[in-house]
């Protein structure tokens, strides 16, 4: 007595067709085939399952190297503005340093327009040149902080790159083992499309409980 795999249908042993589903029958094999093919797609499912877990494990690895789709850069101004406020502070310190001269009679024979004139020839290029200090080390700054920001896009690209390459190769290694085994389809129900089913299959047959494979399947049903 035989079985389809497609429908669960009896079959007689000379039956070349399923009558219920038309599915083809495959041709029996002997005990010592048998067990090879049992041991086989034992090996095969477990590849299989190995496989596909490693891809799940590949997919999950992938999420933690996905960019966001506009990653904020540096701007200059983040690094400007304390200069904003050295550049008054210069004003004011040379505004000081020229009022303790004041105290301390050196400018006796000046007025005070003078003093305030003075004042703004020595203070305004020193804020001048405070502030285009500041422009550049900014401008560096933020060079430097948005070059490694690129780097570190880059190489997380490269690992996501190198994660879709693994998983193709691996989708392509599981259509293999799925699919290089003929007449598969036809032959191993789809419950025992497993390792631990093909094991039962094999044990079934090493002991002497099955006389074939078509007979193991039979028992495992």
């Amino acid at each position: 007595m035989r079985i389809c795999v497609n429908c669960n249908a009896e079959l007689k042993d000379d039956d070349l067709f399923c009558k219920h589903c038309g599915l083809k029958v495959a041709e029996r094999l002997s005990k010592e085939d048998s067990i090879s093919l049992a041991s086989e797609l034992e090996k095969r499912f477990a590849e299989r399952t190995r496989i596909k877990r490693e891809i799940s494990d590949m997919e999950h690895e992938s999420l933690k190297y996905r960019l966001p789709s506009k990653r904020p850069r540096y701007s200059a101004f983040r690094f400007f503005w304390p200069f904003l406020i050295w550049s008054q502070l210069a004003v004011v310190g040379v505004a000081i340093i020229l009022i303790i001269f004041l105290f301390a009679g050196a400018f006796d024979n000046y007025s005070s327009d003078s003093i305030k004139a003075l004042v703004y020839l020595l203070g305004i290029p020193a804020e001048g040149v405070t502030m285009i200090i500041g422009a550049v080390v900014a401008r560096l700054k933020r060079d430097r902080l948005n070059m490694k920001l690129e780097e570190e896009e880059q190489i997380i690209i490269n690992k996501q790159r190198n994660i879709e390459v693994r998983i193709a190769e691996l989708r392509s290694i599981l259509n293999q083992c799925e699919y290089n085994l003929p007449g598969l389809e036809n032959r191993v129900p789809a419950f025992l499309r497993t390792e631990q089913g093909m094991r039962k299959v094999r044990m079934l047959l090493e002991s002497g409980e099955a006389e074939d494979f078509d007979h193991a399947i039979l028992i495992c049903k």
